[in-house]
Parts: structure tokens; C-alpha cells; sequence
């Protein structure tokens, strides 16, 4: 299809597109990137020859139908169609970025822990596949199909939209390319399923390992042991078991073999400094090699100690005061943080001290910067006093600068996120940033907070709204983030998430409502499965010895639940004018005044929030009656 053909093709569902430039041609066709002239936003467009496949036009709208259903952050959504005589061209999310098969071609073998990271992102989109019903096999999963981002996360691109695949300059595969296909696509006697993409992922790892492309050995593929000698025996095992040749071999599934790829890499986190206890034994030729060394340096290593012990006692004196020195400072910083904290509480009692407080907190900060606490405080003080914008330009600052390493810090990264995402209810003047929300997320390291890559997508796409269509693809991801929530082993997570979640639901209620998403009814719904979770820790942790700390923040995370589901509750109430609703609203507040007046009790302090939840549960008494009253008239009517 040519341009003019494609700006005269129009869309299926009322678009118009201007062909900007070819950003790739192949066996299966031709990507342009295309200018949406309604929505003035830029899309990549994959044109084939209908006459080239099996089945014409209506086999490729079919599965096309099929792919346009997904929705996965780490999957381009299809948006479009357009169709002509002879062709059709698939509108998706433009992706930037290079190709791994680029990436390797300009910069060689890439570090097994970044191919194995590489290699758990593509195991989670295949479980993500796997799991539809029915199961949608990839099958063509190579590096020329990965799309690498300016972020550092990967995309999987090219979804099988054409039947047939061919690697530039080599042969045509029914379903697969040569090299990557597994030996049950090339012989077609077995029919492919899950573990026929493991098969290829595993090759594309080996690529990415080696630099050698697996269809140069398709006889014998060398062992790895043999061309990357640097490739971790944890890794290259992996590796070998996906790509076995009989699949009743393979892993079982893509959890499998992502939860083996997620072992690794925890191990290697946690060996990063050291030798890991139970390491492979060195290999023969090395062993021998350190042999042959010791009997030719022994005599200078044996007059060598001598000089080295000489000098362990100076050492250890050193070593003993550089000790005392940081003692020291985490003393006078810890004794600073104090000093902010009692400034800070007098400032929550009469609104003043704002300027104090955070100077004090910074002040520590300077002492340590790389130390998260104070950047902690800092947030939640200016949180409590209404100030975020204030806390958010302290930290933010020092973040992009790097100081002290801050920059890594995955709590700091995440917490910061999580505000320029949700925003602050007790802070009017303050609007969430979603662009700023996913620049944050997309630092925070994912093996500590998986779900960041979810957020960074959620907040992306938030960020350029353009309409209904955009409206409803966020809704379909916040349903798959509520399904791979409910799969997270930290239940401290799974309540984090859904507070988040009900939070973007009320937030963005009137645009998630507007194409059919009942907004205030998924709120409550999450928020209820928190308190659940809540008291199920409470439960397991009756008679427990719990930190204060721990105990204070369970409390409070308590509270935090009872007042956000009283008031979607509210709002459900006064939506749809139930009285049921305005009863389960009204019991959150009952019970918040009941929390509030064990605390006090405790403590004896007066807590200054008593007056907000009391006028919430007036207000919600107030629309009880008066919902009764017009419901008691239209029935009497």
C-alpha cells in the first residue's frame, strides 16, 4: 500500500492517517509511522498483502480481533485497522527504542543479569498469553522482535498479525523463524503450546548471550559452558532446559520458568559483593592453571604474608576508628531527625513550624544523603500539613541530582511516585502528575517493587489521554494490575496496590464511568479486599510481639482504609441513591470515631481529625433521611 493509499484507505472506525516515514520493511510487510490527524497523536502501522497468507482478509481481521483484546504493559495495544483490496494495515502503539537484535549487533554479548531481567519481562507477558482463553501461543519470539525502551524495559512487538514469518535473507517458516522456532514448528508433527515459546525465548536468551545466532548451529547447538565461559551455570541450565528438543522436557510453563529466572537473579543480587556458598566448582583447565601458579609464586606469596601481617594491626586501628566515625555520624543523625520531629509535631498541632521542620529534616539529610529516612519524614510531614508540592520539590531535587546515591533508592523512588499518582486527599491544591508519575516508577528497581512496572504503564497512559478509546484501554489495565495483584506472596503489597487502585478509580471516575465503568463500585470493592487482608494479619498475628513502629503504621494504614471506603461509599450513595450504602458509610465513620477514641485513651492526646469524620457522618445521616423521605414519597406517588 502506498501513502496516498493509506491516507485514502481511511479507518474502520472514522480515523484518518499521514504516513511520516518507513521505519522497517520484511517478509511480512511494511511498518510506517503514521500521524493521526483526529487525535494528533503518532502510531506505528503495519501494512501486509492480504494475498500472501492463508485465509485472505478474514483470517487476518479474525486474529486481529483476537490480539486487539490484550492488555499488558509490556504488549503494544492495536487501535486500528484500515483495509483495501489487497491489503490491511494494523494501527498500534509507536514504540521507541532499538531492537535486541540491534542492540546486540551495535554493542555485542550482553551481562547475563541483564539478559536474565530481559528474560523474566518476556516470561511474565508469555504467562499474560498463556493465560487467555483461549491460549494465545506467540510463536515467533525472537530479538528482532523485542523491542528495548529508552527506560531500560523491554516490549514485545509484532504479535502474529501475519501467519507466516522470515528472518531478512533467510527462509520462510510456517509460524516461526529458523533458529528460534521450536523443532515441532519446523517438522509439524507435534502441535505447538506454551512450550513451544519457551523454546524460542530460551534461543533469543542464547542470542543475546553469545552473540550467535542459533540457526548457524542448527544441527548442534554449542553448549553454552563452551562459547561464554562467563555465563553463570544457574543461567546456562535454564537456558538448556528451554531449549530442549523434546518439549516434555522444557518447563512446564512460563510461571515456571519465570519464577527460575526470578531465583537467579535474587541470588545474584545477593551475591553481587562475594562468592555464593555452594558455587559450581572452577572448571578443570582453570584449577590446573592455579596450580601450575602456586608451585611458581609460593616463595614470594609465603614472604609476601609476612609483610602484610606486619601491617593488620595498623590496619585494624584504622579500621576501628573509620567504625567509631560512622557510629558517630548515624548518632548526630538519628539525633537531628528527633529534633525535626518534635518541631514537626508542634507544626501539626497549630499549622505553624513549616519552614522549621523541613529545614531541621534537610539538615539531616545533608548529614547522610544517602539515607531515605529523611526524605521520608519530609513527605509525610508536608503530606499531614497539606503542603505536598513543598515536600515533593525538596526530595525531587534531590533525587535528580544523585546525591549520595538517593537516586536508587527504590522506597524513596516508589513513595514519590505513588504521590505524583494519587495525589493528596487533604491537600486541595494539589493535582496528581501522571508524566512525572511514570518518570519515578520507571526507576524504582521492580525487584522490589514489581508492580512498578505497572504503574509506570498505567501512568504513561494516563498521561495522554485523548479520548473514550484511550479511557477504556486504561480500564481494561486496571483490571489486569487487580488479577497479577491478587498473585503477589506480600500481603503488605496486595493492600499498598488496592488502596492505590481504588484511588485512580474515584480520582477519574467521571472518564472510567463514561465508558462504562462503574468507578465507586470497583473503589469499594478493592477497599473492602484490603480490610480483609488487614484483619486476616491481625488474626494470624494475635499475641504477637509487633514492633511499635509496625503496630503504629498498621493503625494508621487501618484508618487510612476506613476513611477512603466510607466515603465510596458515600459517593455510591448519593450516586445511585441508596440507603444501604449511605448505612455502610456511616459504619466506617462510626467505626474511625471508635479508633480514634482508643488512641486517644492510649495516649492521652487529642487528635484534630474527630471534626472532619464527625461532619462525614452528619452529612451521610443527612442523605440517609432524605433518600428515605423521596423514596417514601414516590411510593405513597
Amino acid at each position: 500500500m502506498d501513502e496516498c493509499a493509506i491516507a485514502a484507505a481511511g479507518s474502520l472506525y472514522g480515523g484518518k492517517y499521514e504516513v511520516l516515514k518507513v521505519l522497517g520493511r520484511g517478509g511480512s510487510g511494511t511498518v510506517y509511522l503514521v500521524a493521526d490527524t483526529n487525535l494528533h497523536k503518532k502510531w506505528a502501522m503495519k501494512v501486509v498483502r492480504k494475498a500472501d497468507f492463508p485465509g485472505g482478509g478474514k483470517a487476518l481481521f479474525t486474529e486481529m480481533e483476537l490480539l486487539a483484546k490484550l492488555s499488558h504493559p509490556r504488549l503494544p495495544r492495536i487501535v486500528d485497522a484500515v483495509e483495501t483490496k489487497e491489503e490491511l494495515a494494523v494501527v498500534m502503539d509507536y514504540i521507541e527504542g532499538r531492537t535486541l537484535a540491534e542492540v546486540v549487533e551495535t554493542e555485542g554479548v550482553q551481562e547475563p543479569g541483564t539478559v536474565a531481567a530481559w528474560g523474566l519481562s518476556l516470561a511474565e507477558v508469555l504467562v499474560y498469553l498463556h493465560s487467555r482463553q483461549p491460549p494465545v501461543i506467540y510463536r515467533d519470539m525472537k530479538p528482532a522482535n523485542v523491542m528495548l525502551q529508552p527506560n531500560g524495559e523491554v516490549i514485545l512487538f509484532d504479535l502474529g498479525i501475519a501467519r507466516e514469518r522470515r528472518e531478512e535473507g533467510g527462509s520462510t517458516v510456517s509460524l516461526g523463524t529458523y533458529g528460534y522456532a521450536a523443532p515441532e514448528q519446523l517438522d509439524g508433527t507435534n502441535e505447538c503450546d506454551a512450550r513451544t515459546d519457551l523454546y524460542s525465548l530460551g534461543m533469543t536468551m542464547y542470542h543475546l548471550l553469545t552473540g550467535k545466532k542459533p540457526w548457524e548451529n542448527l544441527h548442534r547447538l554449542p553448549d553454552l559452558s563452551e562459547i561464554a565461559p562467563s555465563v553463570p551455570a544457574e543461567l546456562a541450565g535454564i537456558i538448556e532446559k528451554c531449549t530442549r528438543t523434546d518439549k516434555e522436557c522444557r518447563y512446564e510453563s512460563a510461571a515456571a520458568l519465570a519464577s527460575a529466572l526470578r531465583h537467579f537473579l535474587s541470588r545474584k543480587a545477593e551475591t553481587k559483593h562475594g562468592t555464593a556458598a555452594g558455587a559450581p566448582p572452577l572448571p578443570d583447565r582453570t584449577r590446573s592453571r592455579i596450580e601450575k601458579w602456586w608451585r611458581k609464586e609460593k616463595r614470594k606469596v609465603v614472604i609476601g604474608a609476612a609483610a602484610f601481617f606486619t601491617g593488620v594491626a595498623g590496619f585494624a586501628f584504622a579500621a576501628s576508628g573509620r567504625a567509631e566515625a560512622r557510629r558517630e555520624l548515624n548518632r548526630n543523625y538519628q539525633r537531628i531527625l528527633m529534633e525535626a520531629d518534635a518541631i514537626a509535631e508542634r507544626g501539626a498541632a497549630d499549622g505553624l513550624y513549616l519552614r522549621e521542620a523541613t529545614e531541621k529534616y534537610t539538615e539531616a539529610a545533608d548529614l547522610m544523603p544517602g539515607n531515605e529516612e529523611a526524605y521520608m519524614r519530609i513527605l509525610d510531614y508536608c503530606l499531614e500539613m497539606g503542603k505536598t508540592r513543598t515536600g515533593l520539590q525538596i526530595v525531587c531535587s534531590r533525587i535528580d541530582s544523585g546525591e549520595g546515591g538517593i537516586d536508587r533508592s527504590p522506597e524513596l523512588l516508589f513513595r514519590v511516585a505513588q504521590i505524583w499518582f494519587c495525589g493528596n486527599a487533604s491537600d486541595e491544591t494539589f493535582s496528581p502528575d501522571y508524566r512525572k508519575a511514570a518518570r519515578y516508577f520507571a526507576m524504582v528497581d521492580r525487584r522490589h517493587f514489581p508492580e512498578s512496572v505497572y504503574y509506570a504503564s498505567l501512568a504513561q497512559a494516563m498521561s495522554s489521554t485523548g479520548g473514550p478509546s484511550d479511557w477504556k484501554h486504561i480500564a481494561e489495565m486496571l483490571l489486569r494490575f487487580e488479577e497479577y495483584n491478587e498473585g503477589l506472596p506480600s500481603r503488605e503489597s496486595r493492600i499498598r496496590n488496592r488502596q492505590m487502585a481504588a484511588g485512580i478509580y474515584t480520582v477519574n471516575r467521571y472518564a472510567l464511568e463514561a465508558v462504562g465503568t462503574d468507578a465507586y463500585g470497583a473503589a469499594v470493592r478493592l477497599l473492602e479486599a484490603a480490610l480483609r487482608d488487614l484483619e486476616k494479619a491481625d488474626a494470624e498475628e494475635t499475641g504477637a510481639l509487633l514492633p511499635e513502629s509496625d503496630l503504629k503504621e498498621r493503625a494508621a494504614m487501618r484508618q487510612r482504609i476506613f476513611m477512603n471506603l466510607g466515603a465510596a461509599y458515600a459517593a455510591k450513595a448519593a450516586r445511585d441513591l441508596d440507603p444501604d450504602s449511605c448505612e455502610k458509610a456511616a459504619a466506617c465513620y462510626e467505626e474511625l470515631l471508635a479508633m480514634t477514641a482508643e488512641e486517644e485513651e492510649k495516649t492521652g492526646k487529642t487528635e484534630s481529625d474527630t471534626g472532619e469524620i464527625r461532619v462525614r457522618l452528619e452529612n451521610v445521616r443527612k442523605l440517609e433521611e432524605q433518600i428515605r423521605k423521596e423514596g417514601d414519597r414516590a411510593y405513597e406517588r
